[in-house]
Formats: C-alpha cells, structure tokens, sequence
C-alpha cells in the first residue's frame, strides 16, 4: 500500500514522497526488502518513483543501476548535482565536473529554445562550478560562469564585484561591465546599487526618475547622492511625498511625513538652507488645510 502512493498526484505535495520513503525505510531492514520496493516502484513509472528508486540503488551500492538509471533521467538541476556528487565520491573529478557542465550547457541550450527558467540553486551547479575553477585559478572559466551566474541568478553587486575582480586580471572589465549593465534592465535595485558603487551618480539619478514608483531605490540613491548633488535628492524625495499624499490616507500620509523628514538635513546640514525647508512644509500645510490626518502627520517636522 505504502508504495502504491507514489502513483497518487498528492504524493509530489507537502513532503508526503518524503514520509512515504521513512516509512518504508523503517520497515526494509535488507537488500532483498529494498530490492523489493525497488521491483514495486518499477510498476509506478513516473518521475517521484524514479527519483527514489535511484536513490535505493545508491543506498544498495549498486552503481550500474544506478548509473544507468540516473543518466537517463537527468532533468533538474538536483538530478545533476546528484550525479556530480557520485562522481566526486568516486575521486573522479573530472566526471565530477563533466556533469556540472552538462547543466550549464543545458540551461543555454534551453534558453536559447524559448524555455522559461527560475534561478538556479543559491548554492547549486554554478556555485560549485566557481569554487572549483577559484581552487584552480582558472579565470576563464570563473569568468564564464559568474556571467552565467548574471544570467541566470539574482544578480547583486556582490557578483558585480567578482566580475570586476576576475575580469581585470583577464584585461576584459569594460566589456564585462556593459555586458553586466546590460543584464540588469530588469534588476532596477541592482542597477542602482551598480551605479553608485562606481558613483555614476548621474546614471543613478536618471534611473531613480525613471522607475520613481521604486520608493526603496529612490531612498537609496538619495541618501547615496546628496552631497554631490542635494537639490537632486531632495527632488526625488519630494515625488516620493507628493505620491504619498496623493493616496489620501493616514498610512500614506505617515509614509509621506517620513520620506519628507529625510529632505531635512539635505536642506539644513547640506545646503545650508533652512529657510527653504521650512517654505516647503508650509506650502504643503497650506495646501493640504483641510487634511487634519496630513497635518497631524506632519506637524512634529
């Protein structure tokens, strides 16, 4: 009975393909009894059934099974990190890296078919990729898979930052650069974080006006920007406290009053200009009168 779950639907939902396995395995206390399930998990034929039956003939030290059923079914990037991990059991690092690479070449392959993908594992095939090509110095290759780290995984300025690393010792950090950039266009946060790493503070602020409904990224790069350029800061800022008031409720008006408390020591520590702050909050008071919540909100700035 317990094996005949592997043909329900509901067995790939809520960790019941990993009750079902303990269940089984505090039962088989020999090779005849898992080699029983084996024979029974045959008759299931789907992926989940597959999946354990591969995971059995490890467990029984059967490679040739093993081996032969696991290369046939390499889908997903756990199937091959799986195998990798069996060849590096082995000592046989060369296999070890030929099946990571398999991975890399299927995921381009795809892509380049239309396919959608998700990120790879955080601490999947590319990870391991690196920290093999980093044991061995092999810039190249590091670089190849950072940038197919870009490609495929969150980027972040962190991986920015190895790019730069690898790529200047390979005389190629201007093209990588672009090439990164060029990744970003859907990462507004990373792009920015970019920007002001290499304090291209006007490619910055050019991104923050155009995705301004990005109120983190806005802070971001004000805070990063105000003192070589305040009067920018404080415009982007005040979009952000216009966008606020314009919802028209309490919580909004809260946001407002603490993206505008921001603008304070832009204009009095910065500029120099308190006059000019408080012109500011008292336009808004004028034209908001009516708005006892906003005023409330606003009245400790």
């Amino acid at each position: 009975m317990l094996i005949k779950t592997f043909a329900w639907e509901m067995s790939d939902y809520g960790g019941v393909t990993e009750a079902v396995k303990q269940a089984i395995e505090s039962i088989a206390d020999s090779a005849e009894d898992y080699h029983y399930v084996i024979d029974q998990l045959k008759a299931v034929k789907n992926d989940r059934s597959d999946d354990v039956i591969a995971e059995y003939y490890l467990k029984l030290h059967d490679d040739e099974n093993y081996l032969k059923l696991r290369k046939h079914r390499l889908i997903t990037e756990e199937h091959y990190l799986e195998l990798a991990e069996y060849w590096l059991g082995k000592g046989d690092e060369k296999q070890y890296r030929e099946t990571l690479e398999s991975y890399v070449t299927k995921l381009s392959s795809e892509r380049n078919n239309g396919a959608y993908f998700s990120p790879t594992n955080e601490h999947g095939v590319l990870q391991k990729l690196l920290d093999l090509y980093t044991t061995q110095k092999d810039d190249k290759n590091m670089h190849r898979i950072l940038m197919t780290m870009a490609k495929y995984n969150k980027k972040n300025l962190d991986l920015y930052k190895q790019l730069q690393t690898v790529s200047n010792r390979l005389g190629n950090w201007e093209k990588t650069k672009q090439s990164f950039i060029s990744l970003c266009n859907d990462d507004v946060d990373t792009l920015a974080r970019v920007y002001i790493y290499e304090k291209d503070y006007h490619s910055a602020i050019k991104l923050t006006k155009e995705h301004i409904t990005y109120h983190a990224v806005v802070a971001l790069v004000s805070e990063n920007v105000k003192q070589d350029h305040p009067k920018e800061a404080i415009s982007l800022y005040e979009k952000i406290v216009q966008e606020y008031i314009d919802h028209k409720s309490r919580d909004d008006y809260q946001q407002a009053a603490s993206y505008a408390k921001k603008m304070k020591p832009i204009y009095e520590s910065i500029l120099k200009d308190p006059i000019s702050w408080q012109k500011y909050l008292s336009d808004i008071r004028m034209r908001y009168k009516q708005f006892r919540a906003l005023q409330d909100e606003f009245k400790e700035l």
